[in-house]
């Protein structure tokens, strides 16, 4: 299962999964070390401008995306796994022709979508809805995090069981909807009982 949305959102409704699901699920790592670009922060891979650097540095995400999830099924096979993003994130940031993309990490658009089994995409709130750059997660002004969240929404389009967590001026209600949503797609034998 992938939970897509901005990378604030993810951090803070870890946190939260974590306690609800602990003992059937494993959280994927982040890829820490390997962010978005603009990231000036992240250190772990150069961050350039140009679009053969950014592009480089979609196909590095992909592969340690791909690699992570590989890891998961190997080592600790869970009831669920949780991914804070997949590998059709990095087709929402590619900043060339789509076909290069799926050329250059062997795959089509089609077999990655058929490769999660549910997404929740969680919405990124806009300006008026308390999207700030307090959050030092948060590197985008609101108008460029609405257009990526676009773009994510595209990337993720077509897949049969996706659904949207609209955003919330509580933020702990857009989490619980989402936990919600994910305890919805474990098998009723999987279920723990909801918290009161």
């Amino acid at each position: 299962m992938n939970v897509v949305g901005t990378r604030g959102q993810r951090d803070r409704s870890a946190a939260l999964r974590h306690d609800c699901f602990q003992s059937l699920e494993q959280n994927l790592p982040a890829q820490r070390g390997v962010g978005q670009p603009g990231d000036r922060r992240n250190k772990g891979f150069p961050r350039r401008d140009a679009a053969a650097a950014r592009e480089a540095a979609q196909l590095a995400i992909f592969s340690v995306q791909r690699q992570l999830e590989a890891v998961e099924e190997i080592e600790e096979p869970a009831a669920i796994a949780l991914c804070d993003r997949g590998t059709l994130d990095s087709f929402a940031y590619w900043p060339g022709d789509p076909s290069h993309f799926w050329r250059e990490v062997g795959s089509t658009r089609e077999h990655e979508l058929s490769r999660y089994d549910a997404v929740i995409h969680m919405r990124t709130p806009g300006a008026r809805g308390g999207y700030d750059q307090r959050n030092p997660l948060r590197i985008e002004s609101a108008a460029e995090a609405a257009a990526i969240d676009a773009r994510i929404e595209q990337a993720w389009e077509g897949h049969p069981r996706r659904w949207f967590v609209e955003t919330s001026p509580d933020f702990l209600a857009k989490v619980r909807h989402t936990v919600d949503l994910i305890r919805e797609q474990l098998p009723p034998c999987c279920r723990l009982p909801q918290p009161s």
